[in-house]
This record gives C-alpha cells, structure tokens and sequence, in this order.
C-alpha cells in the first residue's frame, strides 16, 4: 500500500483500522490480542478509525478479507497525523469556540511546529 499511495517509510502517518464488532471475530481477535504488535511493527500509530479525526486527511485505504470466512474484513485508512482534540472537553471548557475552525488551526502547522509551540 505504500507504494500506491507514494509515501515513504519515514513520512509521518496514521493508521486507522475498522474490524468486526463481534466478540467471537476471528479478526476482532487478532486485533485485540496483536494489535500492539502491530503498532511497535509499523512504528506509527495503529488505533480504531473511531479514533480519526473528523476531517483528517486521508492518504490511502484498503480492505482485507478473511480468507476462511468472507463476511468478516478489516480496513485500514492511512492519514496523514492529525492533532487530537477532545471535542466535548473543548465544548465544555470553552463554549463560544468552534472546534472545526480549531482542527483546520492545529492542522495548518507541521507536526513538529506544533510540538515546539505547546511544549
């Protein structure tokens, strides 16, 4: 997939995966049982696409099915990072903001940018 998607090794992504809810998943399974694995594999972050940031920008998506039962499959979205925000935090501490207009604000600045800033 990335070479699909023209991103190198070193390029600052996310990947997001959505998966069977059931327990009894095999995939759900894996996931739950594997997925830190993955992320230290990977070296990027590897959470659930409830994680995604509304608005983030997506680079790339795939899906793979299991081969032993095709009802279930998995998704990945790769996306470019995002700052997370915390939505109702934000509602609830400051109520005249509006949070899109915050996102696009913290997304116009390079990841490292907006470390030295908060930091």
């Amino acid at each position: 997939m990335r070479k699909n998607t023209g991103i190198s090794i070193d390029d600052p992504i996310e990947v997001f995966y959505s998966a069977p809810e059931q327990k009894d998943s095999v995939l759900h399974a894996l996931l739950k049982e594997h997925s830190d694995k993955i992320r230290k594999a990977i070296k990027k972050p590897f959470v659930s696409a409830d994680m995604k940031q509304k608005g983030a920008v997506l680079i790339g998506e795939t899906s793979y099915e299991n081969a032993d039962n095709e009802s279930e499959s998995i998704t990945l979205y790769i996306c470019k990072p995002a700052p997370q925000v915390d939505e109702a935090k934000i509602k609830a501490d400051f109520p005249g903001v509006d949070v899109g207009t915050l996102r696009a604000y913290l997304s116009s600045f390079p990841p490292k940018a907006l470390k030295d800033i908060v930091s």
